[in-house]
């Protein structure tokens, strides 16, 4: 039905835009493609200040939810009865809406609006690890499972971002979709004058090798600095750019790091920047990096299509070093972009951070990118598979 233009469309979403919160904009980026075909997208959500409407970009958005409970779930049913729209998007992830990841609020609200409006439910985190060291891990857990499965159920069509979380969520007569994660950072095209500018503001010399990340948690950041000081930067002429607001806690750890090991000069944090600005100093990187983990007991492992950070490094054709695990999609791993290492340590690193300073280093290198993976990370592109599943 949503392939048929001027359809009614209702969005739930924790936040959206203005607020920063990643799978807001999420929401905002996949409004914006129905949009431009001509839907009409009235979006739904929390806020921590008082109930406001407005628009933006012209989407009518209604924040209103201070708490997610029954009180909240029921109003949300009344709005969208009372609109009377085609159908709903409702954005799920397992710990904003709750902080045990165990909504029954949501449950009861996909079962009053399944009986009058279909509802396709994107899962961006599913559930917990099961951890059987942890008892009350486990209980947690299964009622983690409960929710979802529960809320798959109600859903008309679900939808998710790795094959792991396809199979976490799977009904003997169901299952999601996979659609990867865009980008929330558009690339924006710039003049050489303006690299060369931002590099000289930066402090960074000529010529020099530039590696770096982005977003507000950078896992395995431990890890990162300490391979990036074994490099001996100042010889190599190598440099660590951590680009935008990164969570405190993270941030006194680099702070500590960066003055017991002398590195002020090759260790650069950027702090907060438009999505224009993180486009730039995205384009200044010979080399992106992306470790989450690659064994644990208690968190699911390897980069995949939820990553937000991976795909403004595909979208923004960079090469990148990424840790292979459970989650991992199998487009990733057959990527001559993308560098995975099986096992997170030092060396491993290394040996890939070397073939890239090797491939920069080789005359006459032309700088070339799968054209098919920044199309499985590109909007319109998710889009069409939002169509295509619906």
């Amino acid at each position: 039905m949503i392939n048929n233009k001027n359809k009614h469309i209702a969005i739930i979403s924790y936040r959206f835009p203005p607020h920063i919160d990643s799978i807001g904009h999420y929401a905002y980026n996949l409004a914006s493609e129905f949009q431009k075909e001509g839907h009409d997208i009235v979006v739904f959500c929390g806020t921590e200040e008082e109930e406001q409407e407005y628009e933006i970009t012209g989407i009518k958005v209604h924040a209103f939810v201070k708490k997610w409970n029954i009180n909240s779930g029921q109003n949300i049913v009344k709005k969208i009865k009372k609109g009377q729209f085609d159908c709903v998007l409702f954005q799920y992830d397992i710990f904003t809406y709750h902080p045990h990841g165990t909504s029954f609020t949501l449950v009861y609200m996909l079962y009053k609006l399944s009986r009058f409006v279909p509802v396709y439910t994107t899962f961006h985190e599913v559930r917990n690890k099961m951890n059987f060291r942890k008892p009350l891990r486990v209980i947690k857990t299964i009622l983690q499972i409960f929710t979802v499965k529960t809320i798959h159920h109600f859903s008309k069509k679900a939808i998710t971002s790795n094959p792991l979380y396809q199979s976490l969520l799977r009904l003997p007569y169901k299952e999601a979709a996979v659609i990867p994660v865009g980008s929330n950072i558009p690339f924006v095209h710039f003049h050489e004058n303006d690299f060369i500018k931002t590099k000289q503001d930066l402090g960074i010399e000529e010529g020099a090798f530039i590696m770096g990340t982005f977003g507000r948690q950078i896992r395995n950041i431990d890890v990162i600095l300490k391979t990036f000081s074994q490099r001996k930067p100042s010889k190599n002429k190598e440099y660590l750019l951590l680009i935008g607001k990164i969570n405190s806690n993270v941030l006194n750890k680099i702070h500590l790091f960066i003055q017991e090991n002398n590195l002020q000069k090759h260790i650069i944090i950027t702090g907060e920047l438009s999505a224009e600005q993180v486009s730039l100093h995205l384009q200044l990187l010979d080399l992106f990096l992306i470790l989450e983990h690659t064994h644990s007991n208690d968190e699911w492992t390897g980069i995949s299509g939820r990553n937000g950070s991976l795909a403004a490094a595909i979208s923004h054709q960079l090469n990148i070093i990424g840790t292979e695990g459970e989650r991992t999609n199998a487009f990733l791993k057959d990527s001559e972009d993308i560098r995975l290492i099986e096992k997170l340590n030092n060396e491993a690193i290394n040996k890939k951070m070397d073939y890239y300073v090797n491939k920069k280093n080789k005359p006459r290198q032309s700088k070339s990118f799968n054209p098919l993976l920044r199309k499985l990370f590109d909007w319109k592109s998710i889009f069409d598979r939002y169509k295509n599943t619906f």
